[in-house]
């Protein structure tokens, strides 16, 4: 009880009594802006170590396969990563939690691991969860709020192993035909023939490519260049038509297995 009132008192001190002047940097502040309780645990939690973050035990970047449960109906998801060494975390989903594409920003502080996910076309969760020791698979829960409800689900999540592909195309526009030959890669054996496969009805953001839908962030309606995913709930791929007759295939072969 001592300790509680003994923080209270510092609390009080530094609202009252700590220059803006010395703050405002750290506060982001301006001279005139007067100090409240949440700045002065702030300035607790500095001056304890607190804010503080562990360094990330694993390394998680890369593709994952992420799956829910929301209430018997199953949910699933492709999410690619991108963490840095001080464990920063950004990447993009596509999710049928949230529509369109979503926006991950987060943070991996030891195994633990927290994310804000935001839908391009409205929408956004929190989501946390444990890494485990190989780095391979995790699992936690997020908050969704439905019809002012709020709900907390249960989630997981594998990585994923990709291959790449790398070659050249031809396009035939009123054939409705394209054309691969594949020159390299990492894990598929390459040969010099033509693969032909029917394409058509290029919009600015989507296309029909072996019967198969395709989407894009933008582009030229009837003009192939550019960035395509395919989902599904057990392929995520993506090819990259460039300007110069080249693409490249990166396409996911599998689930990391544990050691």
């Amino acid at each position: 009880m001592k300790r509680m009132y003994l923080l209270l008192l510092i609390i009080v001190l530094i609202v009252n009594l700590c220059p803006v002047s010395v703050l405002s940097s750290e506060l982001d502040v301006n001279q005139d802006t007067k100090l409240g309780l949440a700045d002065a645990i702030y300035i607790l939690r500095e001056l304890s170590g607190m804010n503080v973050l562990e360094p990330p035990a694993v390394n998680i970047s890369g593709s994952w396969k992420v799956q829910s449960d929301f209430y018997g109906e199953t949910r699933t998801g492709m999410v690619k990563l991108n963490m840095s060494p001080t464990g920063t975390i950004n990447g993009e989903a596509r999710l049928t939690t949230l529509p369109g594409k979503s926006e991950i920003i987060g943070k991996l502080s030891g195994y633990q691991i927290e994310l804000i996910v935001s839908s391009d076309q409205g929408g956004s969760m929190s989501v946390t969860g444990t890494v485990n020791e190989e780095g391979k698979e995790v699992g936690g829960n997020f908050r969704v709020v439905v019809e002012e409800q709020e709900y907390v689900i249960q989630w997981g999540g594998q990585k994923l192993t990709t291959g790449t592909i790398n070659g050249i195309y031809t396009y035939n526009s009123e054939a409705e035909s394209l054309t691969l030959i594949y020159k390299s890669s990492d894990w598929y054996e390459v040969s010099d023939t033509p693969m032909r496969n029917p394409l058509s009805d290029i919009t600015e953001k989507t296309m029909m490519w072996n019967n198969s839908k395709w989407e894009r962030d933008s582009g030229v309606a009837g003009n192939l260049i550019g960035s395509w995913v395919l989902f599904g709930v057990e392929i995520n791929n993506l090819v990259t038509f460039r300007n110069d007759g080249t693409f490249e295939i990166v396409q996911v072969i599998g689930i990391e297995q544990k050691k």
